[in-house]
């Protein structure tokens, strides 16, 4: 009777421990399930927020240069009329659409900015001087 005794309580035990391994190991995979998309989802972010950083920096210096040469120009204030700004935006293809929008989004807004900024600066308060004008 002793070892029939003996036995059920190594066979409780064995069946806590094994009930206690399997439950702590489904808590691991489940967390690291959730820490997965959590990162998934900052590598996103940061992805998105480098890449509209990126577009934003690159829109900016191109619509600064091309504003101050429309005003050097005498050209009236049109951003949209610049090839460099509208082929910029169709040559976003190779992108996902998400990024895409990302991109194009960020990048008007430097480029408008910019523009406006170049046009500003080089327009002469409005008086139109030919370009070799000294002054």
């Amino acid at each position: 009777m002793n070892s029939k005794l003996a036995r059920k309580i190594g066979g409780f035990i064995l069946s806590l421990s094994l009930l206690l391994v399997v439950g702590t190991m489904s808590r691991v995979t489940v967390h690291a399930q959730y820490r997965d998309r959590d990162q998934d989802r900052d590598d996103r972010s940061f992805d998105y927020n480098r890449i509209a950083r990126v577009a934003q920096n690159r829109g900016y210096e191109e619509g600064l240069n091309v504003g101050a040469n429309d005003a050097r120009d005498g050209l009236s204030f049109s951003p949209q009329r610049s090839r460099v700004f509208r082929d910029t935006m169709d040559n976003t293809s190779e992108m996902s659409s998400e990024r895409a929008q990302v991109f194009r989004r960020s990048y008007r807004e430097g480029f408008m900015r910019g523009y406006q900024e170049g046009y500003e600066r080089n327009s002469n308060n409005g008086r139109r001087r030919p370009r070799w004008w000294p002054w």
